[in-house]
């Protein structure tokens, strides 16, 4: 027990500092370039409302998504405006708070070198940079997450509970359900386990806690059915591929030979020492738990997208792909000190590198997006004034409209409706930065 009245040691913050200090560098690298995705302009574009019913109705409901982050953002421009940086920002910070959790949790319930391997590949994998990046319901649904879990796990194995430890876990339950459809199921199947695993003593709290969320969500019930009853995304997504789990996996280490390599030595190593070594009743219940949450959250959003309607895709597991990462580092055995400086060494280096040299993020990242379109049209327009020139792009007018008039340019989005001009008038003043 005494894991649970522990503080992080000098080594510890130290460790921690490494993945949070890396995460922090590819985050904000060239903040100011960074462009809207598609899905990002499309919530943009739905938040020019002048009452919060409006929003709601005409913002929120269509969005598909939960109100929580459509509100936030609603507020969020309406002080800080529109630039890309601005509304990025919040959610980069908690792409780096996700770091933290992570490390946090892996040494709070499992051990430093869980903490620092898991947190270091959350920080340095592509997938968890971009979703960092985009203003959407994903970073911080996985925030979410890890702080509901950490909270269930007070509950269940924690000595002694307070309050806060309920009323935390109420908060983030009824959070990570007003996030995003699919971290309401996470935060269902997080509520079952606790159900399963809680004790008898502390059962009555634990409903009474669940029930308080379950109310403080009851608002928001008919937005949820409302989008429920207009379906998914199956006009455009495609059912999933019985490969999809492992393209996720070598995603989140770039599909990198030497990397998977040097992983693979290092676990199957670990595989025949846990043989020989015990482990605690509570360490192999929070395993069991870290992998349950995520593989079942996997199964049923792909036999949901198989038979019914397509919604599963890499980003929907961000929500439960922290504690995969976190239980399968927990396997490894405590490596000798100057072996877990080696593969610590290599593994962030490998990590790097693929990240640079195969994914190419440095130089892909900043090239894409409906701005790249206006750069392209504006090129031509201001190179051949006196002609008529046309491109074709399959977009909603309201995005190309929005960089045109941001950048000056005189190229505009068939149709235009002025709806962007208005929208930027109210909440930025245009940039005098250009390509």
């Amino acid at each position: 027990r005494r894991r649970h009245t522990r503080y992080i040691s000098v080594t510890g913050v130290q460790t921690c500092a490494l993945p949070i200090f890396l995460a922090a560098v590819l985050r904000f690298f060239r903040l100011t370039d960074l462009p809207y995705s598609h899905d990002e302009l499309s919530a943009l574009s739905r938040l020019d409302f002048s009452s919060f019913s409006d929003l709601l109705n005409f913002g929120g409901r269509p969005d598909g998504h939960p109100a929580l982050v459509h509100v936030f953002l609603f507020y969020w421009t309406k002080i800080f405006g529109t630039s890309e940086e601005m509304v990025k920002l919040p959610f980069i910070v908690s792409g780096l708070a996700v770091v933290a959790c992570v490390y946090l949790v892996g040494l709070r319930w499992l051990d430093e070198q869980t903490a620092f391997f898991s947190a270091s590949t959350v920080a340095l994998s592509q997938y968890f940079i971009i979703y960092s990046q985009y203003a959407r319901p994903y970073i911080t649904g996985c925030l979410l997450a890890l702080l509901l879990v950490h909270f269930l796990l007070r509950i269940l194995f924690s000595p002694k509970n307070s309050f806060w430890d309920y009323f935390f876990f109420t908060l983030f339950l009824v959070l990570s359900s007003l996030n995003h459809h699919i971290s309401m199921l996470f935060a269902s199947l997080v509520f079952l386990s606790g159900v399963v695993l809680v004790s008898k003593e502390r059962r009555k709290k634990y409903l009474l806690a669940s029930s308080a969320a379950a109310l403080a969500y009851l608002p928001h019930l008919s937005i949820t059915l409302s989008q429920f009853s207009i379906g998914g995304v199956g006009g455009w997504l495609s059912p999933p591929e019985p490969d999809f789990i492992l393209k996720f996996l070598f995603f989140l280490i770039h599909y990198s030979l030497p990397l998977l390599a040097t992983i693979g030595v290092v676990f199957l190593f670990s595989l025949y020492r846990c043989k020989k070594s015990t482990v605690s009743t509570e360490r192999k219940k929070i395993l069991y738990l870290f992998f349950i949450l995520f593989f079942c959250s996997f199964l049923i959003t792909f036999f949901y997208s198989l038979f019914r309607n397509p919604v599963l895709q890499f980003s929907t597991l961000i929500f439960s792909a922290p504690f995969f990462i976190l239980a399968f580092f927990s396997l490894f055995p405590k490596l000798k000190s100057n072996f877990y400086t080696l593969f610590s060494v290599l593994f962030v280096g490998l990590f790097l590198q693929s990240l640079s040299a195969d994914r190419k993020f440095f130089e892909l990242n900043f090239r894409q997006g409906f701005e790249q379109f206006v750069k392209v049209a504006d090129t031509y327009k201001r190179k051949y004034p006196n002609k008529k020139i046309s491109m074709i792009v399959r977009s909603e007018k309201w995005f190309i409209d929005f960089y045109s008039i941001l950048f000056q340019s005189p190229v505009t989005g068939y149709g235009h409706s002025g709806l962007a001009s208005s929208f930027l008038r109210g909440h930025r003043k245009r940039s005098k930065r250009w390509w």
